[in-house]
């Protein structure tokens, strides 16, 4: 079993101490600066799995999201795929949803653009990264996704992200 399914599988398994400590951050308030729009900038490592192929291949992504306020954001995620000995990339814009601060949610279109062995495809991006604050403005943890359409897969890996 790789790291990244290591990583994935113990993040899952501490949810339920993620959830208590999130549940007392929620209870403090956040300063007037943070009730105003803010960027964030989230660096993934991911494990993608293609539903088609049944293989699966490593990568990254980068999330650059203009937040308005605590719950509503868009931005673009950038991913990059490691495929046999290619490079992949797609790039998805999103809609972000904070329904409390430590789950985030984002969906949107998604292009994959055409590489050696894959054509350009449009597909559904849906992904939820669940959020244990270090500091108020830098976060850690999980991160499960999948593209639905014309290439579809299940994404799933561990994240930190800095907001300012």
């Amino acid at each position: 079993m790789s790291l990244l399914n290591w990583i994935a599988i113990v993040s899952w398994l501490l949810l339920p101490i993620e959830y208590i400590m999130a549940q007392s951050q929620d209870s403090h308030e956040h300063s007037p600066q943070q009730n105003e729009g803010y960027f964030e900038v989230i660096g993934s490592i991911i494990n993608s799995h293609s539903l088609e192929e049944n293989e699966g291949t490593i990568g990254n992504e980068l999330h650059i999201t203009y937040w308005v306020n605590r719950q509503l954001g868009a931005g673009v995620s950038l991913t990059t795929k490691l495929h046999e000995e290619d490079l992949w990339y797609d790039t998805a814009v999103i809609g972000s949803w904070s329904p409390v601060k430590w789950v985030t949610t984002n969906l949107g279109p998604n292009f994959s653009w055409e590489a050696k062995g894959r054509d350009f495809a449009v597909s559904a991006y849906f992904e939820v990264e669940i959020n244990i604050f270090i500091i108020d403005q830098i976060h850690i943890g999980p991160v499960l996704g999948t593209l639905a359409g014309e290439e579809s897969e299940l994404t799933h890996g561990f994240h930190l992200g800095f907001e300012f």
